[in-house]
């Protein structure tokens, strides 16, 4: 099905859960803690538009690219 997520929308979430760790995590929210967080929702978010996006590229006789890791 075709919820009208575009894959801007993922950059949009991916930045407001940093900004909402950061905020409820205080100082527990170190360099570290953020890039980890910065990977996996990549890693969550590459995964999904891949996902959304394979109809579209199979349509084409493409497949999706897969994550790194």
């Amino acid at each position: 099905a075709d919820y009208g997520v575009v894959d801007a929308h993922y950059d949009t979430v991916g930045a407001a859960l940093i900004d909402t760790l950061a905020d409820g995590l205080g100082d527990a929210f170190t360099a570290d803690v953020r890039s980890a967080w910065i990977e996996v929702y990549g890693f969550i978010a590459a995964t999904m538009k891949d996902a959304a996006n394979a109809p579209a590229l199979a349509a084409y006789g493409r497949e999706p690219l897969r994550p790194r890791g």
